[in-house]
């Protein structure tokens, strides 16, 4: 454990105990001061001197009241007091109602001590009724001797509301070395201020009635707990197995324990164990025994008497050594880091190369300093930025999250650099040009407005403002690149051209498979520009991070294969505020290494077709052959990838680095379930691979008649050289096929295409057809006989039939009926008449007729099996529909379970 930023904290920890823990106790007095109990003060709001009171005693309503308090937006009208309406305990409780703005309750200065470099929590119970926009919280900052404000800024609870019933908020304030006292303040806010403004010209809603309750009040002394990763990025390479770094320091004297619980991707607990806390606030290494690698979340708890007194959260990646590309190629996967803070910015030297990200969109303003003034605050994103250089990541500087004085002054968007930089007078020269000085020839990309952002789209004077813009800019800088944000979604005009630029963002709601021919599209609009795609994902918080990982890799997958060669993702961490700002991964990190890995030196050469519903991509680099490949909605028994697929070492891989090998079946054949998550399959033989991706029925689709169809089988030679060999349809071995075995001798690149003719009985079940090829190959070398399946649907062209079943009561009252359901929609365009049946082992055949079905039309069509939800269990019945002037015969099975 050498690392700079581990040994900085341990320094900082052992420290601080050593001068606030050895300190204190040796000066400890016999009867302890309330500031070093475990609860500190507690307030139920029911002092029955307050009674005569229209607050709590020690408490005052700090409401706008110049020239003593001036505090706009919470309007002396809203009138904070005591209330006996409701309380969650006692007689009474604390309401803060709103007629319209904010409402503060506050603490006296002075009225809870504390001490120095110790931790508090504030926890309150809390009951919102009657509000529909405006949320209550808890505030609580430290204050000096001389009842200043020191350290961070005021620390605030979650937002809630509750609709009516009491929850729980919780802010903890961390220790400072000259805090003297705690200051509490109970809040009722309106969006307003809780909400970031993306207009000037926003309309914010508004509670005109309504209150927040508060009551059962506590401040307790909580221990330090510190939780790091010995990897300051929380991301473990290879050998370096995952290591915690943990530390406890409490000032009550009481006795504590500790409980570190891993829970994986799905939530589920891989590693759980209990321990004493170290005494003396020793820092102690931990390593969880983890298997598999991929994305962990590690909690401690800490407990005194049973009661969890002290959480942290540290998640973590594991990945395996892997390809590492070089600069360039890694450039092509880039992280939107922008509305970061200045402390969360300077993590990314340690996390960007760790997942392999060559790429990062930072902003020159953030958003904890939009009220410096010009200049000021500078010198961190310098050092930053030429941290990041110096390892080769490519800056884009984003323009969002202008400076308070600027938006207010020009009555712009914060988000929207335009208006700014065409301004009168250059006002925004103060704040840029020492970076565009220091930087101008090294970052040249400056995006004008946040990525994602739709405000350039529909500017009427769009291509002047741009040519304006880069006018000013020059006289600053040699070369400026502007970059415009574009949302996929849109088309372009020849205004958007005008950029130099673009990055365009793929939306979570247009699907993957809509990838390439928007991409293909945008490319032709934005021809001759560089162009970024900046892949939207699902909301973790919402959909969990098993989903995000799955698109991600698909996502990532069909942008390659759509010609995408640069593409970005949005900031892949998470921060915790106890956590001090520390960047955590998130799931998208470990799978934005896999893939950055697997595609940025290697081309998707085509397809490989296994069924509908799965996606199978064949992919060629520096890396060797492989396929990426998902099911989508197939069954599994179909989603497979079976055939000889490489000489060597085939190996199965998901997207966070876990590998195992696919051994070969007694027909020297391999098979790779997929699955929803997408797999890697490395080792596979290119030509091969590309030959059987070419191999094919045309057409692909039969009509399912008792008569003689005629196709053509291709055959492509994808190899440098000639090759030779024989392609034997196999199976069905029922069906009639002339010829079974097709010879074949080609050139480089050349072609075949050999007519064959199928029968099938009338009988034949409809839907994908087990048409199976059995191929004897010559080329480079001398392959195995190889086995694998061709594409092959039998039905009717213009039915689509849909059969279900259900077990109801049957109607007697005795014993249940199957009754079975046909659901047939006409999709050509006359009229339809069929014959629709059903056929169960120990009953009669059904049959019913669908006459003149209106094209496009659909009816169902329902057959009563009386006594089957007994007697066909684990059976199975023969449904379909007959021509009823043809020979056609749509036929299906449902097996009864």
């Amino acid at each position: 454990m050498t690392d700079k930023y581990v040994m900085r904290w341990i320094a900082a920890a052992v420290g601080a105990f050593t001068v606030l823990g050895l300190g204190w106790w040796s000066s400890a007095q016999p009867a302890r001061p309330s500031a070093a109990q475990r609860i500190v003060k507690t307030w139920d709001f029911d002092d029955p001197l307050s009674r005569v009171e229209p607050v709590p005693i020690g408490w005052f309503r700090a409401q706008d009241n110049p020239p003593e308090r001036e505090r706009p937006g919470f309007p002396a009208w809203n009138v904070p007091g005591l209330s006996g309406e409701s309380p969650r305990s006692g007689p009474r409780c604390v309401v803060l109602p709103t007629k319209g703005g904010n409402t503060a309750l506050r603490l006296s200065a002075g009225a809870v001590p504390v001490l120095p470099d110790a931790d508090y929590m504030v926890s309150a119970m809390v009951r919102t009724d009657g509000l529909g926009h405006a949320k209550a919280c808890v505030s609580a900052w430290l204050l000096d001797e001389d009842l200043q404000p020191v350290g961070r800024a005021p620390s605030r609870s979650e937002l809630l509301n509750t609709g009516g019933e009491w929850s729980e908020l919780v802010v903890r304030t961390r220790g400072e070395s000259r805090a003297a006292w705690l200051q509490i303040e109970l809040l009722l806010l309106q969006p307003r201020e809780f909400e970031a403004a993306r207009s000037v010209h926003q309309v914010w809603p508004e509670d005109f009635s309504g209150a927040a309750y508060f009551d059962d009040l506590v401040v307790s002394q909580v221990p330090r707990v510190e939780l790091i990763p010995s990897s300051p990025a929380g991301v473990f390479i290879g050998d370096e197995k995952p290591e915690l770094l943990m530390m406890v320091r409490d000032l009550t004297g009481e006795p504590l324990s500790m409980e570190l619980t891993v829970f994986d991707l799905d939530g589920k607990i891989v590693e759980r164990e209990r321990m004493p806390v170290p005494e003396g606030g020793r820092v102690t290494p931990w390593r969880p025994r983890l298997d598999r690698f991929g994305w962990y979340s590690t909690r401690m708890e800490v407990s005194s008497s049973g009661t969890v007194v002290g959480r942290r959260r540290v998640d973590l990646v594991w990945s395996p050594d892997g390809r590492v590309p070089d600069g360039g190629a890694r450039r092509s996967f880039g992280v939107i880091a922008e509305g970061v803070s200045a402390e969360q910015r300077a993590g990314l030297g340690d996390l960007l190369p760790r997942i392999l990200s060559g790429a990062v969109n930072l902003s020159v303003f953030t958003p904890d300093r939009i009220d410096d003034a010009p200049g000021q605050g500078l010198e961190e994103l310098w050092g930053d930025a030429e941290r990041l250089l110096s390892q080769g990541v490519d800056i884009t500087f984003v323009l969002t999250n202008l400076p308070r004085r600027l938006t207010h002054e020009l009555r712009i968007d914060p988000d929207n650099p335009i208006p700014m930089l065409l301004a009168a007078n250059d006002p925004w020269v103060p704040y840029l040009s020492k970076t565009l000085n220091v930087f101008g020839e090294r970052v040249r990309r400056w995006q004008l407005g946040p990525t994602g952002s739709e405000s350039a789209i529909g500017r009427p004077a769009l291509k002047s403002d741009l040519d304006a813009i880069r006018r000013k800019l020059r006289t600053q800088i040699p070369r400026p690149v502007l970059v415009l944000p574009w949302n996929l979604s849109y088309s372009s005009d020849e205004a958007g051209v005008s950029a130099d630029s673009i990055m365009l963002t793929w939306p979570i709601g247009v699907p993957a498979d809509a990838i390439a021919g928007g991409y293909r599209a945008a490319s032709e609009e934005f021809e001759g520009l560089d162009r970024t795609l900046h892949i939207e994902l699902p909301d973790q918080a919402v959909f969990g991070g098993r989903a995000a990982a799955i698109e991600l890799a698909r996502r990532a997958t069909t942008a390659w294969a759509a010609g995408v060669r640069r593409m970005s993702i949005d900031h892949s961490w998470r921060v915790f505020p106890e956590a001090d700002e520390r960047l955590q991964p998130t799931p998208e990190a470990a799978v934005w290494r896999t893939m950055c890995s697997v595609l940025s030196e290697s081309t998707v050469v085509g397809m490989l077709p296994v069924a509908d519903g799965v996606s199978v991509y064949l992919v060629e680099g520096a890396g060797g052959g492989a396929l990426i490949g998902w099911n989508d909605g197939a069954d599994p028994e179909d989603a497979v990838i079976r055939g000889w697929l490489g000489e060597g070492r085939v190996s199965a891989v998901d997207p966070f680095g876990n590998r195992r090998d696919v051994p070969r079946d007694s027909f020297g054949s391999h098979g790779v379930q997929l699955e929803e998550m997408p797999t890697i399959v490395t080792g596979v033989d290119v030509p091969l691979a590309r030959f059987r991706a070419a191999v094919r029925v045309d057409p692909p689709f039969l009509a399912a008649r008792a008569e003689r169809h005629e196709v053509e089988v291709v055959i492509e030679n994808p190899w440098p050289v000639g090759i030779t060999g024989r392609l034997r349809l196999a199976e069905p071995v029922e069906w009639t096929i002339s010829p079974r075995v097709i010879p074949f001798v080609l050139s480089p690149g050349e072609t075949a295409r050999v007519r064959v003719e199928i029968a099938f009985a009338p009988g034949q079940e409809a839907g994908r057809q087990r048409l199976i090829a059995e191929v004897d190959l010559s080329a480079e070398r001398r392959y195995p006989v190889m086995r694998w399946p061709l594409a092959l649907d039998l039905g009717l062209p213009t039915v689509e039939m849909s059969p279900s079943y259900r077990v109801e009561p049957s109607p007697s009252g005795e014993g249940s009926d199957l009754v079975v359901s046909m659901l047939i929609t006409n999709s050509g365009d006359s009229p339809l008449t069929v014959e629709a049946f059903a056929q169960a082992p120990g009953y009669r055949a059904f049959e019913a007729p669908v006459s003149g079905l209106a094209a496009g039309g659909s009816v169902t069509r329902r057959f009563r099996f009386e006594g089957g939800g007994e007697q066909l269990k684990g059976r199975s019945v023969r449904v379909g529909l007959k021509e009823t002037s043809g020979t056609g015969r749509l036929n299906r099975t449902l097996h009864i379970e």
